[in-house]
């Protein structure tokens, strides 16, 4: 009898687990489906803008740089503008320095100078044999990310050679 009693209990218990999986899975579907429409509208918003003239390209990396806090996005932007101006891509033109400065002006923590001197910075720590926490530069500061990325440069160069 006791057995009867307890697989009842066991039965009404996975009975449950069952209508709670279910129910999860059914919430799980709906999203998706909702996903999928806003995916959809999504896309027609970037053709309706191709069909006025508007790069869509350009917008999907507007739409990304704005997910972005202020200062990550910055970050990003001093070393590209970086990485530029030692492929010689954009510092050697009137209109790359013109730009360098308005982006960069020098005296500015994070200008385009001092980003590519902290770069050669942490390359140099690098090579030195110095820890990645001996970074002389504060958390929030676009120098401190610019020695990091030379110091880990230095390091994968000094691995790979």
């Amino acid at each position: 009898m006791s057995e009867i009693g307890h697989d009842s209990v066991s039965e009404s218990l996975h009975q449950s687990a069952k209508e709670h999986l279910r129910a999860f899975v059914d919430r799980i579907e709906r999203l998706n489906e909702e996903k999928a429409a806003l995916s959809a509208d999504i896309k027609e918003v970037y053709a309706e803008a191709k069909s006025n003239g508007f790069d869509v390209k350009t917008i999907r990396k507007i739409v990304s740089m704005r997910k972005k806090d202020e200062h990550q996005r910055l970050e990003e932007e001093a070393v590209l503008a970086t990485y530029l101006h030692a492929l010689g891509m954009l510092g050697d033109t009137p209109l790359g320095q013109a730009a360098l400065q308005k982006a960069f002006p020098v005296g500015r923590a994070g200008g385009i100078r001092e980003i590519a001197v902290a770069l050669e910075q942490g390359a140099t720590a690098a090579q030195q044999g110095k820890k990645l926490t001996d970074i002389p530069y504060l958390s929030d500061d676009p120098r401190g990310k610019a020695w990091e990325r030379g110091y880990v440069e230095a390091n994968a160069h000094a691995v790979a050679a």
